[in-house]
């Protein structure tokens, strides 16, 4: 057994990691009401709570300590060897002491899984020049893709029949579209349309229905080309499971 954080093996750090991972489907947030004299309750989903998955660890070489200690500090990308292809993001906030003579000593690590979904570590990026298009979502959950359109001028496409509109400014022929990155530093989940080399944004020239942007469904999903002068569509998907 074996855990990577930020890309680093504990075990190239001479850690022994003794627990398995305990899969954990979290918790349904949501907020109840109740109508005089009907029977029951309504509820409203709000979301899924974070959840914690603990590790039982035994360093065996003291001069791999201080990289341990930056590992195992505030926010991380977790990986673990009996989950391969996926990932978590994690938060180490508890204390954690070692003593240099006391090798081979077991302890706990408990990691806080903030944003509660497992992400897949690596997919193809698809390339769409032609439409319709079939996309689709391994995950079990609603994914948030980077979609880089190639195109000039005004130009409209739909994810699934809900169409979006973007306006390519003079001199620009590609444009990213992210629909929900996860900045795993700050725990917040980034959504803009920006053009790169430097990069600048670009939301002005999208226009979204209700201001939301396009998802992926699990399962398939269809991606047309509306109008205008579409060259090609990038997909990265992001797909994630519970």
């Amino acid at each position: 057994m074996d855990l990577t954080i930020n890309g680093t093996s504990l075990s190239s750090l001479g850690v022994i990691v003794e627990t398995q991972t305990q899969f954990t489907k979290p918790r349904r947030r949501v907020q109840r009401s109740y109508v005089d004299k009907a029977d029951g309750s309504m509820s409203e989903f709000l979301g899924y709570d974070g959840y914690t998955l603990e590790y039982k660890i035994t360093p065996t070489e003291s001069e791999h300590f201080n990289e341990l200690y930056v590992l195992l500090d505030g926010n991380v990308i977790l990986e673990a060897s009996d989950d391969p292809g996926n990932f978590w993001y994690a938060s180490v906030e508890d204390e954690i002491k070692y003593e240099a003579i006391a090798l081979w000593k077991t302890t706990i690590i408990s990691f806080y899984i903030y944003d509660p979904y497992r992400y897949v570590k690596t997919e193809a990026v698809q390339t769409i020049a032609s439409s319709p298009a079939t996309v689709v979502n391994s995950g079990t959950a609603i994914a948030y893709p980077l979609l880089k359109i190639t195109g000039m001028g005004p130009v409209e496409l739909s994810l699934n029949g809900i169409g979006f509109n973007y306006v390519f400014l003079p001199g620009d022929t590609e444009v990213y579209i992210d629909c929900g990155s996860f900045d795993y530093e700050k725990s917040m989940v980034i959504q803009d349309a920006y053009v790169v080399g430097p990069v600048e944004l670009r939301n002005r020239r999208l226009t979204l229905p209700n201001n939301k942007f396009p998802y992926l469904s699990p399962g398939n999903n269809t991606l047309e080309f509306i109008s205008g002068s579409i060259t090609s569509v990038e997909v990265t998907k992001r797909s994630r499971f519970l």
